[in-house]
């Protein structure tokens, strides 16, 4: 539903009618300027075959795609929105040597401060060949300013976890069965376009993640081991040159018979022992 609302929202404001005075506040908006602009063309008039081809892929109204087939914008919006799209895709291909391809655009509209804006695009080629990718950037900045992806969580987060879990895991044996999880992830964050290398050795210090451990009522631990467990934790992580959240915890929630997993952790409450550690390449 939340989908559907979104691209019924970009098809109105495509066949919205030229705005006026100036307050489109995006890559080549009413006054054509400001933006990434080593790709998509944002200043000309002339409407191209991709013109006509984004703005279907962007669900278009008929009508608006007529007109540019007829080689006319229907409105300043119908451009805006189409030419920014076209630059988020440029953005992410010279970045990453990839196509992409723009399927949602969402353009800031602030008459004097300029928003964020935002696009999502599919990758069209490459190993994650059709996984979404979020692009974000502030309209008016010159060069790579401003803009972000998220790229390298989609191309990344499956080494990244691998990478944190073998040595995190290792520390967990010897307990009981069923009375530790430990749960390891990537943070889904857009990445600023002045980081260097799409490689996991080449951008480990700017990605970061988290590892959290739950201990169980049942455990026979106590919180003295547990906090020794928790600097052992530290101690390995810090030597992976990695930005990790480490946070240990003992959940007191009753069992009841229910196997001690992530689901059950996500839906407890109790804790009666937590600590937290922020592991980074250099930190103490």
């Amino acid at each position: 539903m939340a989908r559907r609302a979104a691209a019924l929202a970009l098809a109105a404001a495509l066949a919205l009618p030229a705005c006026s005075g100036g307050g489109c506040a995006l890559p080549g908006g009413c006054r054509g300027a400001g933006g990434y602009e080593r790709g998509a063309d944002m200043g000309t008039q002339e409407v191209s075959q991709r013109d006509v081809e984004v703005a279907r892929r962007l669900g278009a109204p008929d009508y608006v795609v007529r007109a540019l087939e007829r080689g006319e914008w229907p409105s300043q919006n119908s451009m805006s929105y189409v030419r920014s799209a076209e630059a988020a895709e440029d953005y992410l291909a010279l970045r990453y040597a990839l196509r992409f391809e723009a399927t949602s655009v969402l353009v800031d509209k602030s008459l004097f401060v300029p928003g964020q804006s935002y696009a999502t695009c599919r990758a069209a080629e490459g190993p994650f060949e059709g996984e979404d990718v979020k692009v974000s950037w502030w309209p008016g900045r010159s060069g790579d300013k401003g803009w972000e992806d998220d790229y390298l969580y989609v191309s990344l987060h499956e080494e990244w976890e691998a990478r944190v879990r073998s040595l995190a895991e290792p520390l967990m044996g010897g307990q009981p069965e069923g009375t530790m999880v430990c749960s390891v992830g990537m943070h889904d964050n857009t990445i600023p376009s002045d980081v260097q290398g799409t490689t996991l050795d080449e951008v480990q210090a700017d990605v970061d993640g988290f590892v959290s451990v739950f201990i169980s009522a049942d455990s026979p631990l106590s919180e003295e081991e547990l906090s020794e467990l928790h600097d052992r934790l530290v101690a390995n992580l810090r030597s992976s040159g990695m930005r990790i959240d480490v946070f240990t915890c003992k959940v007191t929630d009753p069992l009841d018979g229910q196997p001690f997993t992530e689901d059950f952790v996500s839906n407890s409450e109790g804790r009666t022992w937590e600590r937290t550690s922020y592991v980074k390449p250099g930190g103490e």
